[in-house]
């Protein structure tokens, strides 16, 4: 019985190793800033649209007449190969619902200008319903 037992728990166990993602991209961290600044950047790497909208500022997609296709426009400016959360401005308890990662990019350019590592930053907000989004439109290239 003993046997047994030992043998259902370790299955359970194998099962729940299984289901459990691996580390890198995708990863979840606890910084919710951070959680939104990788998913926006990680489905830019898999030339993701839909999840790249779900994470941007409700305020930047109410701005633009087609959302879909200014996320498209600055995909358009290279392909993004990599990129590296430095460090987060305004980090800790976020007082003003406000963050700023701060990245280091690495782009392909293709024939225009081959592959360039750059320095970026962008705004991550609060909004009211309480979830973080990043603002494209304050994506800048340092």
């Amino acid at each position: 019985m003993r046997i047994r037992s030992f043998i259902c728990l370790f299955a359970v166990l194998a099962l729940l190793c299984a289901c459990v993602p691996a580390l890198g991209e995708g990863e979840i961290a606890e910084d919710p800033v951070e959680n939104c600044t990788k998913a926006f950047f990680d489905a830019w790497k898999r030339m993701d649209i839909d999840t790249m909208l779900e994470v941007c500022s409700p305020a930047w997609k109410e701005e633009q007449y087609n959302p879909r296709v200014s996320l498209l426009m600055l995909m358009g400016c290279g392909t993004l190969q990599q990129y590296e959360i430095n460090e987060i401005q305004g980090t800790g308890d976020y007082p003003d619902d406000v963050a700023w990662p701060m990245l280091t990019v690495l782009m392909d350019f293709g024939d225009a200008g081959g592959q360039e590592e750059l320095p970026a930053s962008v705004t991550v907000n609060r909004e009211a319903d309480g979830r973080w989004y990043l603002d494209p439109g304050a994506l800048r290239w340092q």
